[in-house]
């Protein structure tokens, strides 16, 4: 095993979410340390078109705060100890900013609800807007009011302040674990717990589920 410890890092402002974290980790075997997170430059990282990578972002732009999530590591590298910094110490940063990574497939950027490495990011407006809606919600958008789509598809996506964003972000946390002990963040299995959701109805069932494929179920133990 390559993890000793784990390093929370709580900046999400979700009351207890540290707390709520760390009692997901119980049963591995690293000591889990929680900190509140407050000593960060974010706006340094900010992004104004989502067409343009981060080198040549201009500086200003659309009015929803959204972040580089590349950037948001290298800061939060910086701040990390010397003494903390070493292979056996994992810092997950669990934040209440929007992050984002530029895919040069499609040159654009897009909201992701992990960014994995050391130190790993959580984004929780992420967990909201990175997996993907239904495809009708999108057309019907153009068809009826907010309220209206809201009560169409209450229960299908996960909105901000649903209690249920924690656990899913107990989901996002394991992977970053896993990620860090294996070098493999997500799982091919649609069933298992440590899949990439790339629909807000796959995350919503993995919320619901604890099933473990049997090579992470492996893994994990362990841990």
């Amino acid at each position: 095993m390559r993890i000793r410890t784990i390093i929370i890092h709580d900046g999400a402002g979700v009351h207890g979410l540290g707390d709520k974290m760390a009692e997901s980790l119980v049963a591995l075997s690293a000591k889990v340390i929680v900190r509140d997170w407050q000593d960060m430059n974010a706006e340094s990282a900010r992004i104004y078109d989502t067409k343009v990578p981060f080198e040549r972002q201009p500086e200003s732009g659309i009015s929803m705060p959204l972040y580089d999530g590349t950037r948001l590591q290298g800061i939060m590298s910086g701040i990390i100890s010397e003494a903390e910094s070493g292979m056996e110490t994992l810092h997950v940063m669990f934040l209440d900013k929007l992050a984002c990574t530029f895919d040069h497939d499609d040159y654009r950027y897009h909201a992701r609800a992990l960014i994995a490495s050391n130190p790993a990011i959580v984004s929780m407006p992420g967990i909201v807007e990175a997996p993907a809606r239904p495809k009708q919600y999108h057309v019907d958008m153009a068809c009826y009011s907010m309220a209206e789509i809201e009560a169409r598809y209450a229960g299908e996506y996960l909105r901000a302040g649903d209690p249920k964003i924690v656990r899913a972000a107990e989901i996002y946390l394991m992977q970053a674990v896993m990620y860090h002990e294996t070098g493999e963040a997500f799982c091919a299995d649609s069933r298992c717990r440590l899949y990439n959701a790339h629909w807000q109805s796959e995350l919503l069932s993995q919320i619901g589920s604890f099933w473990l494929c049997k090579k992470h179920q492996t893994v994990l133990e362990s841990m």
